[in-house]
């Protein structure tokens, strides 16, 4: 099986949003420069939105023939479904298939997270501090989502640290 050819499988929902298109693109460039060639394993419905109802989406990665890749990525922001990416990675582990997760931190796999709270507390630090923002609103992205929680940890501390409290009702999430 020498011949055989080099796979990437890429797990994601909403492979044509453009938050992914960009991506996509450059991986598929940079694994071919190393011989390996991209597969798409998408589903065109948010696997987040349709979670509790549909299990058409979820059932493509629960069918991924592990045998045949070098490597998984999965795409955590637009999959977003704890359980389903468990499935994921304990299938690929059983195969002996190493799998990166983008965007969230698994035990079981190569990790890529943004690493920005310094930056984003910078931030929110001189929006409060500067401009005087006093009475503030916070739009977060899906509850429950580690980068989305992770900034909200960040707006409570520099309150805190800030003399402001903190208010639950003050946070909106875009779910």
């Amino acid at each position: 099986m020498a011949d055989r050819q080099k796979l990437i499988g890429v797990c994601l929902s909403d492979a044509h949003d453009v938050l992914n298109t960009g991506f996509l693109k450059e991986l598929g460039i940079a694994a071919a420069a190393q011989g390996y060639k991209t597969v798409l394993l998408n589903t065109s419905q948010n696997i987040y939105r349709h979670q509790l109802g549909n299990s058409t989406p979820k059932a493509l990665f629960r069918s991924i023939q592990f045998s045949r890749f070098d490597a998984i990525i999965i795409l955590y922001y637009t999959i977003f479904n704890k359980q389903l990416i468990r499935e994921v990675v304990n299938g690929a582990r059983r195969k002996h298939v190493p799998v990166i997760c983008i965007g969230a931190e698994h035990p079981d796999c190569w990790s890529i997270v943004n690493r920005y709270e310094d930056s984003y507390e910078k931030l929110l630090r001189h929006v409060i501090s500067d401009h005087g923002a006093r009475d503030t609103l916070f739009l977060a992205g899906r509850k429950g989502e580690p980068n989305s929680e992770g900034r909200i940890a960040c707006y409570r501390r520099v309150l805190e640290a800030c003399g402001l409290p903190f208010e639950d009702s003050r946070v909106i999430y875009a779910d």
